[in-house]
Order: structure tokens, then C-alpha cells, then sequence
């Protein structure tokens, strides 16, 4: 009697103290007295999983050599045979009273048995409403005899346990659930706020932020994120960043070649997933280089989302730990979260961003455009130099310029004079007719060595380019910055256009292209306006050089024979009276003549009384002119006034003209015929002399004549027709349609 007793009292203790366990611990505490009692070094309460493949120790004790297995232990089932015995005998205890001897035991159990100092054992597989979900054992060092006692205690100890560590433990899975899905609600919130703030990010730094909140709640210390230089993967560049230590914080536009960071090709080869880094000083995916580099900005720990979709890189976002720290689960869910919304939006804002960045550029090219058609027009219409300088000199202006000046350059490029100049009053003007003089010999530190490209020196203070004797007089002139720009067309230097500022001034890339287009068009507008000039001024020092011969030919000489005609005249006054009519007539003749040949060089001054007279009335005053002149025939034969534009009777008079003075100066002839007739096809107009003639096929160096009427002609879509033989006159056909 007193043994079933104290049989009901350990059974009634033990039910007390499972009904008040609320934990493993204190689950196996509550039916471990009764085998304490009987000297037990070990006890355990294993947990199965839902399907019964995996066993992990939940609550363990030992006593004395006994080695305990470890709270947290797993191993599957399978590795022993506890799962056999379950299954045969689902409610009954399992006493092994020898391992040593026990035949089933297989080699695995028994070498754990004998690693954990185990003789002995009971087993009290759980097992409640259909489904296994725990056993007990409790080991002893020496060998034990287990009687019919042992057997009823251990059987209600184990009848006791299913149920009560069943209920507990569907409570504690109920509470881990629970657990479970508020932390599930909790990244789910964590995660929607991200996307929200990603979807509301207009800036970079503003998208990086919206994925660093959960970073920073967990201790990082900085955030960055690049975009690739595509289509190459080689470099990235850093376009937001932020950090808690702004001193090692990375500055946004800073390229990174990543061609010299092994460890940068393991994150690229898993564009599909982050990469954890728990300790960069001992993962061996980290390179030496990368480490070097991590220890500068004080990284030991780090997380890498690469931003890549639709099979194509866009970027990466690193966030940066100061210690070592240990990933977890939630952290990888949560980090892959953000992962996968990341890529869309970062694709999406970068695609917006290039095509605003597109539509600047566009915009920006349209004004570059505006601006060189402005000036394009406007040195197309320029006829003076100032008129030049003015039409490339709006940009300038535009960007704060205090000076504009053009030069052209004399005999060579090593001497300048400013022919048009414009001045603010900020820097000394360099004053219109200056000549700038170098000797060539340090062309290096000039804009000489590259013709046809500006050079834009930010501050002439602190540029190696400028010769010291240059520099002293940009700065007597108050001048910091200048644009120089050469012109140079054709292989041959023509002048140079040079803006000053009297600050410094950060030159760009769009001041760059402007002023080299601006230098383009200005070359060849420059250099044709100064040719015509200079033909002009050849064309007029010429003819000035005709006049005075003519003059000198004919009035001159006219003049000459009037003087000796009236001192004639004079002397015979005195002498002999009734012979004066001679010496008048000759100078009334020599007169008349000096009259004739004035009114052709006055025409010839004025060929605007083309406009006014006509071709017919200027040609026949030609012929007069010519006969008067130099004594000889002239017969003309002339249609009536022709309706040709007045440029093509300009033409037509100087080819007429030049032809005429060919038969008197080269021809030596003494009867001329000059027609200019209307045809079925146009007009002729035709010369013929009786001169000494020439041989066609030869050319006459220093002879301009043919060659200046061969122009004319062509330029009036007409066709020029010469015959002559020596000794026998020639003649001239020039034909143009109507």
C-alpha cells in the first residue's frame, strides 16, 4: 500500500507542476523527480517537427559525466531508431536496460549513447489526438534493472506528459504564429512604406532613402547607390549617398573602376538576389583590395542590392555596418523585399531622367542653334569689320563678357591689328589700329598650335599657356578670362576674334561647342569679306593707275598742244595776223578732242549713266572716245537699246571696252568696227580690227585682258568666240542669250 501511495504522490506532483509548466524547461523539470530519484545522470524533452523527420532538444539536465547534447540540437529522425520503436508501441515506454547488449540498437545510437556517457535509458515517446509530438529520455550512467514499478510510474509520467506538453506546446506554436504573422504585418508595412516613398521619388537621394529606413533601424551606418556606365559593366558612379559619418561619406559623381574588385564580380554573377557580407575581414568572397578599401570607410559588415531587370544592370545599393553583424532571416526577406521593387522603379526614374536629360540637351541645341543661325545671318549680311564682331559677339555678351575685339593679321600670324573692337568699360580697351606683335617662338603657350579650335582660359592668372610678357599686359587691361579664337581657313591664318572677362570664369562644354562653331562660320565670312576688300582696294588703286595714264596720254597731251597752239598763235599776232586761223583751228581741234576724251573718263568714273543712257549711248561714247584719242577709225553699227538687266549691259560695256583697248595698245590697228546687234538667240556684240593679230593657241603672261573678258562672259551664261592670224587683224564675238 505504501508503495502504490507514494507511486500516486509522485504521479500527483508531477501533474501539478505540468499543469503549471509554461515552458520545455520546466515541462521536463515537472516528470524528472521520479528518475532523479532513481540516480538518472540525463534527461531530455525532444520536440518533433509537424512531419516527424526532424527531432530538436527543447529542455535538457545532466548530472555528473553525462554530456548533454546541446538545447537546439537537430537531427532527423531517421538517424536512429527511436522512430521504429514509436511506431510499433505508440503509448508504451521503451526501457533499455543495457545499450551495450541491446541487439536493435543500431551503430549510430549506440556510439551516441556511448558519447554521452549512457548505459541505460527510458524512452517516453508522446503521442496525442493521432499525431507524434515529442519524447522523453532519461539516461543513466550504469546498467539498469528495470522492474514493474518503473514500468507503471514512467507509463502515466508519459500519459501525463503527451497531453499536457501537447497543449502547451500548440499554445506556444499558436503564440509563434501569432508572433509570426505581426511580424509578417510588420514587414508587409515596412515594405508598402518603401514602395510608397519609391513611387513618390522624383531624386536620387530620395529613392536611396526610401529603401534605408529598415537599414538604419538595424544599425547602418551608411547608404549608397550607383548606376552603371552602359553599356560597359566595368565602371560605376555614385549618384546618392548618405551616411552618419560625413567624412568618409563617398561624393556623389565619383566613378569606381570595378575591374580592380574581385569581390565586385561575386555580387554581378547573383543579380537576382542580395548579398550579405557578415564580416568583410573574414568572408572570403571579399578580395584584399576590397578589404583595404572597406577598412578606409570603416566597413566590417554589409548588404548589396544589385539593380538589374529586365536582363539588364542599371545600378547597385550598398548599406555599410561599422562591426560584424549577423544577417537573419527577417533581415533576407526584408532585404529581398526591397530588392525586388527596387529595380522597376530605379529603371523607371532612370528612363525619365534620361529622357528629361535628352530633352535638355535638345533644348539646349536648339538655342546653340538659334544662336550660330543669328550670327550666321548676321555675318552673312556684315560688310565692315565692326559689322563682323557684332554678329558673333551675342553669346559673349550673354555670359558677362566685357570685351570683343577682332584682329586681322597683316603679312603673318605673329602680327595682329584690331580692325572693330567693343568695350563694357570693366576691362581698358586694347583700342581699334593696335598691333600685337610676338616672335613665334613660344607658340606652345598661345593658341597657335592648334588653328581652327578656341582656347578658353578660365584664369589667366593660373594658366602655364600665357607667356609672362603676355600676362603683364592681360592684367594691365584688367582682364582675368578670354576666349581666343583664331581664323583660319583655307591653310592660311586670317584673324583673330578674342572676348575678355574681367573675373574668372568656369568655361563648359557648351561654351566650348559655341565658340567653335562661331569660329567655323566666322573664318570663311571674315576671310571672303577682306579679299572683296582688298580687291576693292586693288580693283580702285588700279583703275586710278589707268586714269592717270589716260590723262596723261590725252588730256595731258591735249592740254599740252592747246599751250603751244596759243603761244603760236600769240607770236604770229604781232608778226603776221592773217595767219592766226591755223594755230586756232589746231587749238580748237586739240580742244574738242580734250573735251571728247574727259567725257569718257568721266563715264568710265560713272557707270551708273549706264542706268540712265544705255549700252548703245555708253558704246558709242566709247567708239568717240577712242577715235578722238588715238586717231583712228572707228565704225559702230547698233541695234536699238536692248531690255537686259543693268548688269549684264555693265558686262557687255566692259568686255567692249577692254577690246577696244586691246586693238589700239597691242594691235596697233588703225580702223576698228564695233557692232552690237539683236539676234534670233540673243545678242552679238562684235569687234573687228585691222591690227597686227596674234596666234590664239599661245597665252601672253602679264596679258589680263582675254582672260578678264573670258570671266566676264562667262559670268553672263555667254559664249566668247576669238579669230586671229598674225598680220592680218582680229576678231571678237561675244554671244549672250536673251
Amino acid at each position: 500500500m505504501t508503495i502504490f501511495t507514494d507511486e500516486i504522490n509522485t504521479l500527483y506532483i508531477a501533474s501539478n507542476k505540468l499543469t503549471q509548466a509554461a515552458t520545455p524547461v520546466e515541462q521536463l523539470e515537472a516528470i524528472s523527480d521520479y528518475a532523479r530519484s532513481n540516480d538518472a545522470s540525463w534527461g531530455i524533452l525532444i520536440y518533433l517537427d509537424d512531419e516527424g523527420r526532424t527531432e530538436e532538444v527543447v529542455a535538457e539536465w545532466t548530472i555528473g559525466r553525462a554530456i548533454p547534447l546541446g538545447i537546439g540540437a537537430k537531427f532527423p529522425v531517421l538517424d536512429h531508431d527511436v522512430q521504429s520503436e514509436m511506431s510499433s508501441a505508440r503509448i508504451r515506454p521503451h526501457f533499455i536496460q543495457d545499450t551495450l547488449k541491446e541487439d536493435h540498437i543500431n551503430p549510430p545510437i549506440l556510439s551516441a549513447a556511448k558519447l554521452h556517457q549512457m548505459r541505460s535509458a527510458v524512452i517516453l515517446p508522446l503521442y496525442n489526438k493521432g499525431r507524434w509530438i515529442a519524447e522523453i529520455l532519461f539516461g543513466w550512467e550504469g546498467v539498469c534493472n528495470f522492474d514493474e514499478r518503473d514500468q507503471r510510474v514512467y507509463t502515466a509520467l508519459q500519459q501525463q506528459a503527451a497531453s499536457a506538453i501537447d497543449s502547451v506546446r500548440l499554445f506556444e506554436q499558436t503564440q509563434k504564429r501569432a508572433t509570426e504573422l505581426e511580424t509578417a504585418k510588420q514587414e508587409i508595412d515596412l515594405l508598402h512604406d518603401a514602395l510608397r516613398k519609391l513611387t513618390r521619388a522624383s531624386t536620387r537621394k530620395e529613392l536611396l532613402m526610401a529603401v534605408s529606413e529598415y537599414p538604419r533601424e538595424i544599425g547602418a551606418y551608411n547608404g549608397q547607390m550607383f548606376y552603371f556606365n552602359q553599356p560597359q559593366l566595368d565602371h560605376v558612379e555614385t549618384v546618392a549617398t548618405w551616411g552618419t559619418v560625413p567624412e568618409i561619406e563617398t561624393p556623389v559623381g565619383l566613378v569606381i573602376d570595378l575591374t580592380r574588385r574581385a569581390f565586385c564580380a561575386y555580387w554581378l554573377s547573383r543579380p537576382d538576389t542580395p548579398t550579405f557580407i557578415t564580416d568583410i575581414m573574414t568572408d572570403d568572397h571579399v578580395d584584399l583590395t576590397s578589404r583595404v578599401i572597406f577598412t578606409d570607410i570603416h566597413a566590417r559588415a554589409m548588404a548589396v542590392l544589385p539593380l538589374h531587370t529586365k536582363g539588364r544592370w542599371i545600378g547597385v545599393i550598398t548599406f555599410y555596418w561599422d562591426k560584424p553583424y549577423k544577417f537573419d532571416d527577417r533581415d533576407t526577406r526584408i532585404f529581398t523585399g526591397l530588392h525586388q521593387q527596387l529595380a522597376p522603379v530605379v529603371e523607371s526614374i532612370r528612363l525619365f531622367e534620361q529622357s528629361e536629360q535628352r530633352a535638355t540637351e535638345l533644348e539646349i541645341a536648339k538655342r546653340e542653334m538659334d544662336i550660330l543661325y543669328t550670327a550666321l545671318r548676321q555675318l552673312m549680311q556684315a560688310t565692315t569689320p565692326n559689322e563682323q564682331l557684332e554678329a558673333v559677339s551675342d553669346y559673349a555678351r550673354n555670359t558677362g563678357a566685357a570685351s570683343g575685339a577682332l584682329s586681322y593679321f597683316i603679312e603673318n600670324e605673329f602680327d595682329e591689328e584690331v580692325v572693330a573692337e567693343w568695350c563694357s568699360g570693366q576691362v581698358l580697351p586694347a583700342g581699334i589700329g593696335t598691333h600685337f606683335y610676338t616672335n613665334g617662338e613660344n607658340s606652345e603657350q598661345t593658341w597657335l598650335h592648334i588653328p581652327g579650335m578656341p582656347t578658353l582660359l578660365a584664369d589667366a592668372t593660373d594658366d602655364p599657356r600665357i607667356a609672362p610678357e603676355i600676362l603683364e599686359i592681360v592684367l594691365l587691361n584688367k582682364t582675368r578670362a578670354m576666349a581666343l579664337l583664331p581664323l583660319y581657313n583655307k591653310g592660311r591664318w586670317i584673324g583673330l576674334l578674342v572676348f575678355r572677362w574681367a573675373i574668372p570664369r568656369d568655361f563648359n562644354e557648351r561654351d566650348y561647342r559655341v565658340y567653335a562653331a562661331l569660329q567655323q562660320q566666322a573664318a570663311p565670312v571674315v576671310d571672303s569679306i577682306r579679299l572683296f576688300e582688298q580687291a576693292r582696294q586693288l580693283a580702285a588703286f588700279e583703275e586710278r593707275t589707268r586714269l592717270a595714264r589716260e590723262l596723261h596720254d590725252s588730256v595731258s597731251q591735249a592740254l599740252y598742244g592747246i599751250g603751244l597752239g596759243a603761244r603760236t598763235a600769240k607770236s604770229l599776232l604781232k608778226i603776221d595776223p592773217s595767219r592766226l586761223n591755223e594755230p586756232l583751228d589746231y587749238i580748237l581741234s586739240l580742244a574738242e578732242a580734250g573735251m571728247t576724251e574727259m567725257r569718257a573718263l568721266i563715264f568710265e568714273l560713272r557707270p551708273e549713266s549706264i542706268e540712265q543712257e544705255g549700252l548703245v549711248i555708253a558704246l558709242g561714247k566709247q567708239a568717240s572716245s577712242v577715235q578722238a584719242r588715238h586717231a583712228i577709225h572707228v565704225m559702230t553699227e547698233f541695234c536699238e537699246e536692248p531690255a537686259l538687266p543693268i548688269e549684264t549691259k555693265e558686262g557687255l560695256y566692259r568686255i567692249a571696252r577692254e577690246a577696244l583697248h586691246n586693238a589700239v595698245k597691242h594691235a596697233q590697228a588703225t580702223e576698228v568696227w564695233l557692232s552690237f546687234l539683236h539676234t534670233s538667240d540673243g545678242y552679238a556684240l562684235e569687234l573687228v580690227d585691222n591690227g597686227n593679230g596674234f596666234d590664239v593657241s599661245k597665252s601672253f603672261p602679264g596679258h589680263l585682258g582675254l582672260k578678264s573678258m573670258r570671266e566676264r562672259t562667262e559670268a553672263l551664261d555667254g559664249q566668247l568666240e576669238i579669230e586671229s592670224t598674225e598680220g592680218k587683224g582680229t576678231r571678237i564675238m561675244v554671244k549672250i542669250p536673251s
